[in-house]
């Protein structure tokens, strides 16, 4: 009789559906903090994030170490900036790196040497210097930080993302200006992946780097645009623009679990844009308190197991049935 009432709920179930979701972490530059909130495709709304380490001296960029921990940047009184190591779970944090007289912004790993890469701010808008920085032994407790393109200056690097082949991609970003760079090496003179302007097929004032396998993304905060550049063609192409407001446009970018792309501004609005890469349809949140908005990590769930209550609904009717006398 039980094994009758076993196979019955077994094949009433409907089949297994997984629902995407994804814990996703930003820093605030205004409220000195970092925090975390879940996503699901249903999210919509105001919703309130939960603080995950406060204290932190005006946070930019993050990134997900391939340890699981979040490296984050922070620039402290007279440009003394750090890289901050902070466990996602218990919000605890230890100190990586010091970068005397850097104001960093971004951070990266490269994904065959596992060193990581960190861009740093110009002094002003007009003055170049070595912005870009290569942190080794970072994972243990002697990280030792070196100029990653010691024989060239650029303009300040407000993002930075790793690619195949260790390829660097930085934003050399001057003000209202700017282009993306692509260095194989940091003794290989730079491509100019995306040119500045306003064109469809250019940047201006990128704030926003993301490498998703053979793609590069890039999001400008003074119109919006966000760009997808494939590195078999390497043209860059508009995937949307005049639909992200308010104005200033989002700055920072994350891949979400379901392949959209989750996009932060800083205004103190505290919007989120979740985009279609392929179409450009976007929709969008605001999570309450977020301040100015640095850096976005969304790091993906296990995906959640949903069974359909018919079994459950049979497994009723199996017992009435036994009840009533006709089993």
């Amino acid at each position: 009789m039980i094994r009758r009432l076993v196979l019955a709920l077994v094949a009433a179930l409907t089949p297994v559906v997984f629902a995407h979701a994804d814990t996703v972490y930003f820093t605030s530059k205004s409220e000195g903090s970092l925090f975390s909130f879940n996503w699901t495709a249903t999210t919509s709304g105001t919703i309130v994030a939960t603080p995950v380490r406060t204290g932190l001296l005006s946070p930019s960029g993050m990134a997900l170490g391939p340890d699981g921990n979040l490296y984050v940047t922070e620039t402290g009184s007279n440009r003394t900036g750090v890289i901050t190591r902070v466990q996602p779970s218990t919000g605890a944090s230890s100190l990586v790196v010091s970068l005397p007289g850097t104001d960093p912004a971004g951070v990266t790993f490269l994904p065959n040497s596992g060193n990581m890469i960190v861009s740093s701010l110009a002094p002003d808008d007009s003055e170049a210097g070595i912005v870009l920085f290569e942190v080794s032994g970072w994972s243990g407790g002697s990280a030792s930080a070196n100029p990653y393109t010691a024989s060239l200056l650029l303009n300040g690097g407000a993002a930075v993302a790793a690619g195949p082949n260790d390829t660097v991609f930085v934003s050399n970003n001057p003000g209202y200006n700017g282009n993306v760079l692509g260095f194989t090496s940091g003794s290989a003179a730079p491509t100019t992946v995306i040119d500045n302007g306003f064109g469809s097929s250019q940047t201006a004032a990128p704030t926003g780097l993301l490498v998703d396998g053979s793609t590069l993304y890039s999001l400008s905060i003074i119109d919006g645009r966000l760009l997808k550049t494939d590195f078999s063609t390497e043209t860059p192409t508009t995937i949307t623009r005049a639909t992200l407001t308010p104005n200033p446009f989002p700055s920072s970018l994350t891949m979400l679990s379901n392949g959209s792309l989750l996009l932060a501004t800083a205004d103190f609005s505290g919007k989120f844009f979740v985009v279609d890469p392929l179409t450009g349809n976007s929709t969008d949140f605001v999570v309450s308190g977020a301040g100015q908005v640095g850096g976005v990590v969304a790091v993906p769930e296990p995906a959640s197991l949903v069974l359909v209550a018919t079994g459950v609904a049979a497994l009723g009717c199996m017992a009435r049935r036994r009840r009533g006398g006709l089993a």
